[in-house]
């Protein structure tokens, strides 16, 4: 049987592998689930209205679906992350342009005032923020996934006791008035939990960077 927290490695060669084959819905759910959120995040950032970002991230997914079978997992070359945030990139860029010229073909955009760039050179001069923006959303997605893993391996007291105090911030006080703990308790659960999840994120890290 195949260990359920194996799809919890967004990157992991071996989903890879089985995302080359479009009839594994399941693999392509859990892609779509992982990096659906941060495609569509960066798509708003880049100034895309929200029906917009969905049809872009839409459109990203098929693209990459189209494109995995030529993908190598081989990091000497460059990362998955890197890889997928170019695709993500151009077809954002492309979004943009067609919107400008499809708009000023039926002269539906106003003529730009004195110092005013077009929306596909914001897009570029917000280079460096949406590449910041994709390496937050990155770490988050690997947060999330090792807190999944983690919470198959801990006591769901002990679970709720981490994340109340590190993803919530919650204080030890709050945390011992709302599950009637000590703090004894309290501290053994979040080192105990945070040593799992850095081991959880550091191996991520590694299969997927």
């Amino acid at each position: 049987m195949t260990d359920q927290t194996d799809s919890l490695l967004p990157t992991r060669s071996s989903l890879l592998s089985r995302l080359r084959h479009a009839s594994d819905a399941a693999s392509w759910q859990h892609f779509f689930d992982n990096y659906g959120r941060l495609i569509y995040q960066v798509c708003r950032r880049a100034g895309l209205d929200a029906q917009e970002a969905d049809e872009v991230a839409q459109e990203t997914i098929v693209s990459v679906s189209q494109e995995l079978p030529k993908f190598k997992f081989d990091r000497s070359k460059g990362s998955f992350k890197g890889w997928l945030w170019r695709v993500t990139r151009n077809h954002v860029a492309d979004f943009l342009k067609k919107k400008y010229r499809d708009g000023a073909r039926r002269a539906e955009l106003p003529e730009p005032k004195p110092g005013e760039v077009a929306p596909i050179e914001k897009f570029a001069d917000t280079q460096d923020d949406l590449d910041a923006m994709w390496e937050a959303e990155w770490k988050s997605n690997l947060l999330d996934c090792a807190l999944k893993r983690v919470r198959n391996q801990v006591s769901a007291r002990s679970f709720q006791i981490f994340h109340l105090s590190t993803v919530q911030g919650w204080t030890v006080d709050q945390i011992k008035a709302a599950l009637r703990t000590g703090t004894t308790q309290i501290y053994l659960a979040r080192h105990r939990v945070g040593r799992l999840v850095k081991k959880e994120i550091a191996a991520l890290r590694k299969e997927s960077e």
